[in-house]
């Protein structure tokens, strides 16, 4: 009977305890090395503990590391300042109707903050509600003054860890992450759209088509020899590998149109000048012409007198293939003058000038040089007129003995 009244008054004692210090079974938990109030030793702070329904004996999880100002509560960080599930410590909520301010559960937001989900926080700053509860800046901006703002310079945006250009980022071209990759080029990001910068050796754009890169494979080595359109000898340019083109010599005194255009030798120099002169004195007196490359000899006293300054051209030195062209003077007349292209001067004569070389067809615009001879005055008349030739015959009764070489009418060409 003792035995039994006993445990009933431990049974009331302990609710008893439970009920004065309201703290529910369920959240409290006393092991074996906890005193209770009515301990022996009186310990105030194992009544605080019990009386925030926090449990002292157990080891703190300290979980991950969190940022400065958070802790690591219920399976994330929180602010345990503002956080009404979490206010002041990790599981400590404020009731229904009541916010988190400064750790401290409160029926109401002070001077300066609003109550946005149980927590006070400065809309005027906040992120997550600037300007209002729940209206959250995008990455890349500021809360200031209750106002979103983007905190990166005027036309960029805010990709991952930094302000770009999404108008000229290769890496971020039209929008963030959007990469410019084309296949063996190198690409850019030109408004906000990915082009082709440079081919990799080897492949050239030949379809001017962004997407698939530079698709073609050419091989082309720079400065080759390769055949122009003209027949000389160019080297090879690169600069547009889908069409490679032979880029085509400079100009040397060779007969030849070495740049292509159409044009020979334009160089001061390859060419000299004859002069037609007359002379009333040649031969025997009845009067004759005389071609030479020396104004003195066109203008000798005492009668000279030059009826044409480059009256034709020949090439100073041998181009390849010309034939020299000599004023001779006859054997039995010192006279007479007339042209011929061996130095033998046909076997009547003697060689007095060497004028130059001339064509032996009519290559690179070369015309023929008519040879005339009046049985009258024993005149040699020579002509690249056609015009001065049958005037001649018809006229002052020369006759056509045949075409004495080629030479050319002006100093190019």
């Amino acid at each position: 009977m003792r035995l039994l009244w006993s445990c009933l008054l431990s049974s009331v004692l302990c609710v008893g305890c439970a009920q004065g210090h309201n703290v529910p079974p369920s959240t409290t938990r006393l092991d074996a090395s906890s005193t209770d109030a009515g301990s022996s030793d009186g310990s105030a702070s194992s009544d605080a503990a019990v009386d925030a329904g926090r449990d002292t004996s157990t080891p703190f999880d300290a979980g991950p590391m969190c940022p400065t100002g958070q802790a690591f509560c219920d399976g994330a960080c929180r602010d345990l300042t503002v956080d009404p599930g979490h206010c002041g410590g990790c599981a400590v909520s404020c009731t229904a109707g009541s916010v988190c301010a400064s750790g401290v559960c409160m029926l109401s937001c002070p001077g300066g903050t609003t109550g946005c989900g149980g927590s006070c926080v400065d809309t005027a700053s906040d992120e997550a509600n600037c300007g209002a509860c729940g209206t959250i800046c995008r990455a890349g901006e500021a809360c200031m003054a209750g106002t979103c703002v983007s905190f990166c310079a005027a036309g960029e945006v805010y990709c991952t860890d930094h302000c770009v250009d999404t108008r000229s980022d290769a890496m971020n071209c039209g929008g963030c992450g959007l990469t410019c990759v084309r296949i063996h080029a190198s690409a850019t990001c030109v408004a906000s759209g990915c082009r082709v910068n440079t081919c990799d050796a080897g492949f050239a754009d030949c379809d001017d088509n962004d997407a698939n890169g530079c698709e073609r494979s050419v091989s082309c080595v720079i400065g080759s020899s390769c055949m122009t359109s003209c027949g000389t000898t160019g080297s090879r340019d690169c600069s547009d590998g889908c069409a490679p083109t032979c880029a085509p010599p400079t100009e040397t005194c060779n007969a030849m149109d070495d740049d292509c255009d159409g044009v020979c030798d334009q160089l001061s120099g390859c060419r000299t000048g004859i002069y037609r002169s007359w002379d009333p004195t040649l031969p025997g007196g009845n009067g004759g012409h005389i071609y030479t490359k020396d104004v003195a000899v066109a203008t000798e006293a005492p009668d000279r007198a030059i009826e044409a300054t480059n009256f034709f051209w020949v090439y100073t030195a041998n181009p390849g293939g010309f034939v020299p062209l000599y004023r001779c003077r006859l054997n039995w007349s010192g006279a007479t003058n007339f042209l011929a292209t061996g130095s033998a001067c046909e076997g009547a004569g003697v060689v007095v000038e060497t004028l130059g070389y001339a064509a032996s067809s009519a290559t690179c615009g070369a015309v023929p040089l008519y040879r005339l001879y009046s049985d009258v005055s024993g005149d040699h008349l020579y002509t690249p007129s056609t015009a001065d030739r049958d005037a001649a015959i018809s006229s002052f009764g020369y006759r056509l003995e045949g075409i004495a070489a080629y030479v050319f009418l002006t100093e190019h060409g």
